[in-house]
């Protein structure tokens, strides 16, 4: 019955993952599986295995270079590993701008677009990779990042090999015993999820949830008889098997880098590559490094997860502050005020601050006359300031339209010339982008710049020409015509 039930979730397992159509998925458990089934028909030693498991997260980052560099751009139409390579080559340029510290976890996607290939017309917030996320995000730390993983799988390989040692049975636990701390393991790790998540949940996203507590529990009582019946030696070797998938995947994909994963991923390669029963040297932790350890998460709660709750709370005042019963206007003022609170709580992140500017903005056609229309304005260019000064390309996009729209209504040339300003420097931001080239062309034609905005435009259609690699981030057709238009203009 146990082996049935054991097939049976190995069957849905497999199913779920044919379903998800992700090809790189599908490789990484395939290519895991051969590497735990292939010491059954190849003797060798611990260090060939060890081998084995490190050259196969080689051979996955060999794969995106081979892809890129040696196959022709159309092979075969394949797209996601072209674009893999892409994110390679633009984050090597990442790495040598900033190889001492990397640009920081919320700074890839801006080091991106001043360095992404012509050809690729995404934006990504990472590269898909966590061995080259973590260094060109946190430099020579990411380095030993790096280190670690490689040396928890090389250790995690030599569990592959038939002849390790078997130590003692695992112990029988029966099931009964089991459900209670199965539950609570559960229930400690989806918990936090709900109540982060609880305000947006739907019905069918909190019975999906609800699903997963159950299934987690379900296998835990289903695999713990298998453990305990199973060698140590099969155990350790099918959960280094385990983790050296998550490793590879983690080469072309968000697996190590998700917050609802990567717990997870990480703490079963710590399992298949720390010390085991038969092992030789193992490292004792002291007291003293699991008192620092402590008092390091005492600091990340204090400094922040608690400003990242409040901020948080002031986040959801602001969204629930627009469905009061006052004018659209003063609701949309109240909720940029509760938003730049929230951002002086925990200024790590622009989306408060963007999100007030926005507000102040949505809430300009419901104000006084048009004196206040400037003054509203003058305030939503005073909250971007901050952003802008740190070049963040949001708020920069945001004040040129600000400024646009106050050229198209004033005339003034100082508008104009701001509005300009602000769009150059968002194509200094991002060269390769088609709607950064596309506003700098638009504001130099409105300004009766028509030679600059020709040549601006030239680039817009050949930047447009080069995302055919994704026809969804081309300009709309009508777009590309005015531009066109424009052009013959002559």
């Amino acid at each position: 019955g146990t082996a049935a039930a054991v097939a049976l979730a190995a069957a849905v397992a497999a199913a779920a993952l044919w379903m998800t159509g992700a090809l790189g998925a599908v490789g990484a458990v395939l290519l895991a599986s051969v590497i735990l089934v292939a010491p059954l028909a190849v003797r060798a030693g611990r260090r060939a295995w060890s081998a084995v498991a490190v050259g196969a997260v080689a051979l996955v980052l060999l794969g995106i270079v081979v892809r890129g560099a040696v196959l022709p751009e159309g092979f075969a139409s394949e797209r996601s590993l072209l674009f893999r390579w892409h994110y390679l080559v633009s984050s090597a340029s990442i790495v040598a701008e900033a190889p001492g510290i990397g640009v920081g976890p919320d700074g890839y996607q801006a080091a991106y677009v001043r360095h992404r290939l012509p050809r690729n017309p995404e934006e990504v917030t990472s590269a898909h990779s966590i061995f080259v996320d973590w260094i060109a995000d946190l430099g020579v730390t990411g380095v030993a990042w790096v280190a670690l993983a490689l040396i928890l799988a090389w250790r995690a390989g030599a569990r592959l090999a038939r002849d390790g040692p078997d130590g003692d049975p695992p112990a029988d636990v029966p099931a009964s015993e089991m459900f209670i701390p199965a539950l609570v393991l559960a229930a400690l790790a989806v918990a936090p999820a709900i109540a982060v998540e609880a305000h947006v949940l739907a019905r069918l996203g909190g019975l999906v949830r609800l699903a997963g507590l159950v299934a987690f529990v379900a296998a835990a009582l289903l695999l713990g008889p298998v453990v305990a019946t199973t060698s140590a030696s099969r155990v350790r070797a099918a959960l280094a098997a385990g983790a050296l998938a998550l490793l590879l995947h983690g080469q072309i994909e968000m697996t190590l880098t998700r917050p609802g994963s990567v717990v997870w991923a990480m703490v079963l390669l710590g399992l298949a590559g720390g010390t085991a029963a038969g092992d030789r040297g193992g490292a004792r932790v002291g007291g003293a490094a699991v008192g620092l350890a402590l008092i390091a998460a005492g600091w990340l709660t204090v400094t922040g997860a608690v400003p990242a709750a409040r901020q948080q709370r002031l986040m959801l005042d602001a969204a629930r502050a627009l469905d009061g019963a006052r004018d659209e206007g003063q609701r949309r003022r109240e909720a940029a005020r509760l938003l730049l609170v929230a951002d002086e709580v925990l200024p790590t992140s622009s989306a408060p601050r963007l999100a007030a500017a926005d507000q102040l903005l949505r809430a300009d056609p419901f104000g006084p006359p048009a004196h206040y229309t400037d003054a509203m304005m003058y305030e939503t260019l005073n909250t971007l300031r901050p952003l802008r000064d740190r070049g963040d390309a949001r708020a920069e996009a945001l004040a040129a339209s600000v400024y646009r729209a106050r050229f198209r209504r004033t005339g003034d040339e100082a508008d104009g010339q701001a509005a300009l300003a602000a769009a150059t420097r968002l194509v200094e931001m991002d060269p390769n982008g088609l709607q950064s080239r596309k506003r700098l062309a638009d504001i130099r034609w409105e300004a009766g710049d028509r030679r600059g905005a020709r040549a601006a435009y030239e680039v817009v259609l050949r930047i447009d020409d080069d995302f055919e690699l994704d026809p969804l981030k081309q300009l709309p057709e009508r777009d590309r015509r005015v531009v066109e238009e424009r052009l013959a203009d002559r």
